[in-house]
């Protein structure tokens, strides 16, 4: 374990992960994130940053100075109830500065402000968006952290049953893939987990469905039948809360024929990859992650 990923995972524990838990109001815990952000997740990639007017959904596209035909739809974590697209810039930022790709990273409406399938919806409309953008599905990839993920996988259900076109690939990083909080891992990784809680989550699930139940939304990736959906990139931590997801999807996955690459980490924080960095102030395991997800894209666009 590299110095710099001791330290985050001791601030994350100290200093985020209770203040996250007690914070008096959606409101107080969205501030109080979006400033720690600014403390540890530095963004030094050096990419065009410009935002998308469109009524639908707020977003802004990533673009390096040369640009080839692969083009990203990315969508944060916070499960679905907090953080933006800026606050998870690094991840999309490094991966179109590496993949010499537009990547449109979406700020999809947050529960409780929204709720299901309205927030759906938004990310549908995004997607859409990129196919008139110019995107071409054989040159499109999905990638989330954890409630993006999990909302990425509900438009690739949509897309399916539409008789749709699917993107070439999927990236889950840290992904929310059963909404009843049925993993192992859940509880088990409670203590471990150095910034998600299992209440933390259940919240955010709460706001998402507004009263309607999660059989009644068909909304945890885990029960679809994912037949025909693109080849996967999933990527997790062994300590965080949400291991047992990220192995659940996975093994869903190959069991109905795609093609899945499970990736788990030793001794790294949830989304660590959020803190990449071409200073010796980021984790080496950040850009180690990032090169994995990088290679797999190039691997799979290329195949």
């Amino acid at each position: 374990m590299s110095w710099q990923n001791y330290a985050l995972k001791r601030y994350l524990k100290q200093n985020m992960k209770k203040r996250m838990i007690t914070a008096p109001s959606i409101e107080a815990l969205r501030l109080f994130l979006s400033r720690a952000s600014e403390t540890f997740m530095p963004a030094t990639q050096s990419v065009k940053v410009s935002a998308v007017k469109n009524r639908a959904f707020n977003a802004e596209w990533l673009e390096p100075s040369a640009k080839t035909p692969i083009h990203i739809l990315y969508l944060h974590g916070g499960s679905f109830f907090l953080a933006s697209a800026k606050i998870y810039r690094n991840i999309p930022a490094a991966l179109a500065d590496s993949l010499s790709a537009r990547v449109l990273n979406l700020g999809y409406p947050l529960a409780p402000e929204a709720s299901y399938p309205e927030i759906i919806d938004s990310v549908r409309a995004a997607y859409d968006y990129l196919l008139d953008e110019g995107a071409s599905p054989d040159k499109l990839v999905l990638v989330g952290n954890e409630a993006g993920a999990c909302l990425l996988f509900n438009l690739l259900k949509r897309l399916k049953e539409a008789g749709e076109c699917l993107p070439a690939a999927m990236v889950a990083l840290s992904p929310l893939t059963d909404l009843s909080l049925g993993s192992g891992s859940i509880t088990a990784n409670a203590s471990s987990d150095s910034f998600l809680s299992p209440e933390l989550i259940q919240s955010g699930i709460k706001h998402l469905l507004d009263g309607s139940s999660i059989k009644e939304t068909d909304i945890s990736p885990v029960t679809f039948d994912l037949r025909d959906f693109p080849p996967t990139f999933i990527q997790a931590s062994l300590e965080e809360i949400l291991a047992d997801d990220a192995k659940r999807i996975t093994k869903e996955l190959e069991n109905a024929g795609v093609q899945a690459e499970l990736d788990l980490w030793k001794d790294t924080p949830h989304t660590w990859q959020l803190a990449i960095s071409n200073d010796d102030k980021g984790l080496p395991e950040a850009s180690e992650a990032i090169e994995k997800i990088v290679k797999f894209i190039e691997s799979t666009i290329n195949a």
